[in-house]
């Protein structure tokens, strides 16, 4: 279940992010719905937002839907692949996993970059990333239980 959690390491850069509970991605990550609509409402914003026609174009198939799918995994590796290429990033290895620092050395984690992005392009806003543009009713369920402690799921 993805949550609310601080940047240990450098709480200047952002001093929140909503972290994953698992790892998202290909290999052996455990693809929990939550975590993995996290992930795809990141992207899709990310890819309205960037001029990249690579992350566009693999963005552009991402349905919101908190389940692991193909254009969610290879837009998960053109935005690690981008974030190496300009030298803030590891290796891309196709997962986003959960972290509470920014950085291993001088390489950025790939779910805190994310974070830094979105907050950079909407923080009238942030962290109600629920607000942002393309957002979805569970991502809204997501942050009124993180920011409030209340569920507003129903059973």
């Amino acid at each position: 279940m993805a949550k609310l959690d601080q940047i240990i390491d450098d709480p200047s850069i952002t001093p929140v992010i909503f972290n994953l509970h698992a790892a998202v991605g290909q290999g052996f990550a455990r693809n929990l719905p939550e975590d993995v609509l996290l992930i795809q409402t990141y992207l899709s914003f990310l890819s309205t937002m960037t001029s990249d026609t690579e992350l566009k174009k693999a963005a552009s198939g991402i349905r919101i839907t908190g389940v692991m799918d193909t254009a969610t995994q290879d837009s998960i590796l053109v935005y690690q692949t981008r974030m190496h290429g300009k030298g803030l990033g590891a290796r891309p290895d196709g997962k986003v996993s959960p972290t509470n620092r920014a950085r291993y050395g001088s390489y950025w984690f790939t779910l805190p970059m994310m974070s830094i992005t979105v907050r950079k392009y909407c923080p009238h806003v942030w962290p109600r990333i629920d607000k942002i543009p393309g957002a979805q009713v569970a991502i809204s369920q997501l942050v009124e239980r993180e920011l409030t402690g209340k569920s507003t799921t129903t059973v």
